[in-house]
């Protein structure tokens, strides 16, 4: 089945892209049982930029830039094993992240050449250090009573969750 998508790589980056950015907007909409997990990247939210990512590969997959895409799809890699330890750390899921994940490695396994193994696992380690180094989150499980959020900022050192 893989091989098969990759024989269409071009049509089925811009359809998990569009996937990916309903999927940051339904997140960004949603009131109620979404609140329990917050991130950001240097202070901007991770709805936002998870859209403008997918929208970046959506337009190289397009345009065919295979190698800028891979580039973005191997930093993405990083990045989304970070944010899958971020929650598995802190025993919170959320549904609309790990379905973002979810595009992404697809995506990625799709558009990945064996020649560029090298290149993609250094990109990936770059982008797991600049989620190291940028993300500020909070966590607060959807079962709680009354919760105080306690930030985590892994520059500053992993806080507690506090719930009252």
């Amino acid at each position: 089945m893989i091989e098969k998508l990759k024989r269409n790589k071009r049509n089925v980056t811009i359809l998990l892209a569009l996937v990916g950015i309903a999927v940051m907007a339904a997140y960004s909409l949603c009131s109620e049982s979404c609140t329990y997990l917050r991130g950001s990247m240097f202070g901007v939210d991770l709805k936002y930029l998870g859209m403008l990512y997918m929208g970046l590969v959506l337009v190289l997959g397009a345009l065919g830039e295979d190698a800028a895409c891979m580039f973005l799809l191997s930093v993405g890699m990083g990045g989304e094993a970070f944010l899958m330890g971020y929650q598995a750390l802190n025993g919170v899921y959320c549904p609309f992240c790990l379905t973002f994940a979810l595009v992404v490695i697809i995506l990625f396994t799709i558009r990945f050449e064996k020649a560029g193994l090298r290149a993609a696992m250094l990109f990936a380690a770059a982008g797991f250090l600049l989620f190291l180094i940028g993300f500020s989150g909070s966590v607060a499980p959807a079962y709680a009573g009354e919760i105080r959020m306690s930030p985590v900022d892994y520059r500053t050192g992993l806080k507690g969750v506090k719930i009252c």
